[in-house]
């Protein structure tokens, strides 16, 4: 998925083209808006976002003179100047600075739509990316698809990782192989295949993920064959802040529980479920991953909460609910032991930082549990 941002003076303009088209829809997510230019300008070199939507007459700094400074610093972003007159003389200026379009306001939907399937086409022939849509089957089984899994598995030991923002994944030696792809509602994608388990562990094992910055892997596999599977699996990686063992039947476990992440498991449930005495199956997982059963279920619950309260609207009681939580009351002490503060104080600090100096994640929910609104996963 592509990270847009949103630069302009007037909140009310960032809101409204926010809302006029269906973004995650068309492979683009808003990750960020802001109504200063000059913390813009900041957070922009940081985030390197795939496209920025920039108002071109703003008090401190005009859109043109932003996209200066950020060509000065190497940002490649695709340009779209945005106005509210018909100022050729601005038009092509911004032609200049490699602007890709020029859009009017008030918004016309039908122009910021073609506008939308442009910036797709452009990117997509610059960085030269396969795009996989694992919702249709005839993508799954192109030629150009198969190339890909088949080239990008070099080495033996293969794994998918997805993260909330591009450039996260960059193994630097020569024993990773990492190629990127683009897949249908994630915002980065990237194909590892390692000369060892090992390398591919110790990558994982050397990135922190928080809610706003997720990370996910998928389990080891031979190849790229298996990748819907592996796409499940680092979605559930990436939506619960974990990554799987390397034991392949503690990595099991975990699946397992994510799978059925609104249920209450106990240690009985799981016990049935594998054919392993409570004693043994407790052992096994507190020796492979650090934690216990019970603290593991609680904190990717916890987690997966957090990034619910960033990235949709659903009330507090149905994400607790969701989780399993009937007692909203004992939700809520369980997030403020980790977070340090109640959900609803989370969600309200992440909704002030979105037009300030941070970027906010509009596309947590990507069918890794199926709807959100839903409880069966």
């Amino acid at each position: 998925m592509y990270r847009v941002v949103l630069v302009d003076d007037e909140p009310w303009v960032l809101s409204g083209l926010e809302e006029l088209v269906d973004w995650n829809k068309s492979g683009f997510a808003v990750v960020a808006k802001f109504t200063d230019p000059e913390q813009a300008l900041k957070e922009i070199i940081r985030i390197r976002p795939d496209v920025i939507f920039v108002d071109i007459r703003m008090p401190k700094m005009s859109g043109i003179e932003l996209t200066a400074s950020l060509k000065e610093h190497k940002i490649d972003s695709e340009i779209v100047f945005i106005s509210a007159y018909r100022d050729f003389e601005a038009a092509r200026k911004a032609l200049q600075y490699g602007a890709c379009q020029y859009i009017l306001k008030p918004f016309d939907q039908n122009e910021v739509e073609n506008t939308i399937r442009l910036l797709d086409d452009k990117i997509r022939k610059r960085k030269g990316l396969v795009s996989v849509n694992p919702e249709e089957p005839d993508n799954m089984l192109s030629p150009e698809v198969e190339l890909l899994f088949r080239t990008a598995a070099k080495y033996p030991v293969c794994c998918l990782a997805l993260c909330d923002h591009s450039s996260n994944i960059s193994p630097d030696n020569d024993l990773i192989a990492c190629t990127p792809l683009v897949i249908k509602g994630e915002s980065a994608a990237y194909l590892l295949s390692a000369k060892t388990k090992d390398s591919i562990y110790g990558l994982v094992s050397s990135f922190k993920t928080d809610p706003s910055d997720g990370k996910g892997f998928s389990r080891i596999y031979p190849d790229f064959t298996s990748f819907p599977e592996m796409l499940k699996e680092a979605r559930f990686s990436l939506n619960c802040g974990f990554t799987y063992s390397a034991n392949p039947l503690t990595a099991e476990i975990q699946l397992f529980i994510c799978r059925n992440i609104s249920k209450n498991l106990t240690l009985a449930d799981l016990a049935s479920e594998f054919f392993l005495s409570e004693t043994y199956l407790s052992a096994l997982f507190k020796k492979n991953t650090g934690r216990t059963i019970t603290n593991f279920i609680q904190d990717i619950k916890i987690f997966y909460a957090a990034r619910l309260l960033l990235n949709t609207n659903l009330e507090l009681k149905d994400i607790a609910s969701q989780l399993g939580y009937e007692d909203y009351s004992y939700f809520g002490k369980l997030f403020k032991r980790s977070f340090g503060i109640s959900p609803s104080s989370f969600r309200d600090i992440a909704g002030k930082e979105c037009y300030s100096n941070s970027y906010s994640i509009n596309d947590v929910s990507r069918g890794c549990f199926g709807n959100t609104s839903s409880t069966d996963v």
